[in-house]
């Protein structure tokens, strides 16, 4: 049994317009390229704020002593995050950081391949329960470079999605 031939043509129109419908939910492989990105970046940063933790939990150290540990601590291969400074004071210690994320999404004529940095600060207190907080900061004027790439599409920052 065949379809009448009406139904055939409905079908297309409703096909199409179906796919029509859904451009507008699917993402464009630049903006999902971006969010990898992002969160890329953020994974980075939080595997460097655990770092830093470890660091002020660690007893008997001098403020000298403490940055000499987050200095080790937190430098890195230059990949995928770079130390911009560390400053010490009363036992508070804080990291200057630039964090770099990197998305791909999409394929053949979609292709999108983005990089972001973030920059920011990791702080805390040393002491037994001392716990690393992250906080925004502005980027410098040059970024440190990285092995991996050597230019960024945007600076981002903590709050951005």
């Amino acid at each position: 049994m065949t379809a009448p031939a009406r139904t055939v043509p409905a079908l297309v129109v409703l096909g199409s317009l179906i796919a029509v419908a859904g451009c507008g939910i699917l993402k464009d492989s630049g903006e999902e390229a971006r969010e990898i990105a992002v969160e890329a970046a953020r994974h980075v940063l939080e595997e460097n704020r655990d770092s830093l933790t470890a660091v002020l939990r660690q007893e008997g150290r001098d403020d000298q002593r403490l940055r000499a540990a987050a200095e080790e601590a937190l430098t890195g291969s230059g990949d995928w995050y770079a130390l911009i400074g560390v400053t010490t004071a009363a036992r508070q210690v804080e990291a200057r950081m630039v964090f770099y994320g990197r998305g791909e999404a999409g394929g053949g004529g979609t292709y999108k391949d983005y990089i972001v940095a973030l920059c920011a600060t990791i702080s805390g207190t040393a002491g037994p329960g001392a716990e690393a907080r992250a906080g925004d900061l502005t980027c410098p004027g040059t970024l440190p470079s990285s092995r991996r790439f050597s230019s960024v599409n945007e600076i981002v920052t903590l709050g951005d999605d």
